[in-house]
């Protein structure tokens, strides 16, 4: 039963005014079935606009496989962090409760759309894959 201790997954996210971005993790399923730890989630905003004057508003969901379902008969996604969160331009945030997954569930972090121009969006989520 290894442990790894990794950047579990890591992007930039880009959402203009027509459509938001995300970025997904799940622990693998194959060769060998993972579980995960995420010990942190660090948000930047990288709006590069000279001066930056773009936020970023981003969302932080986990989807848990033997979650509650809603009335549609989806699996819910369940908010792990503020509904919302607005990153000033050059601002960052760190996340670091940690968030346990199962094989099957997952972490979305999602880029909202902004009023105006492009909002961009780096996202580094770290944390330990186990075997079982």
């Amino acid at each position: 039963m290894a442990i790894i201790i990794k950047s579990l997954a890591d992007n930039q996210l880009i959402a203009t005014t027509s459509a938001p971005d995300s970025l997904e993790y799940e622990p693998p399923g194959t060769p060998v079935a993972r579980t995960a730890v995420v010990r942190n989630i660090r948000l930047a905003n990288a709006d590069d606009t000279n001066p930056p004057t773009i936020p970023a508003t981003v969302l932080v969901e986990c989807e848990a496989e033997d979650g509650a379902r809603d009335s549609s008969g989806s699996k819910a996604l369940r908010k792990l962090g503020p509904v919302n969160l607005v990153i000033p331009p050059n601002g960052r945030v760190l996340l670091d409760e940690e968030i346990t997954l199962d094989t099957s569930d997952k972490l979305k972090v999602t880029l909202l759309q902004p009023a105006s121009g492009t909002a961009k969006l780096d996202v580094v989520i770290s944390g330990i894959e186990r075997e079982f």
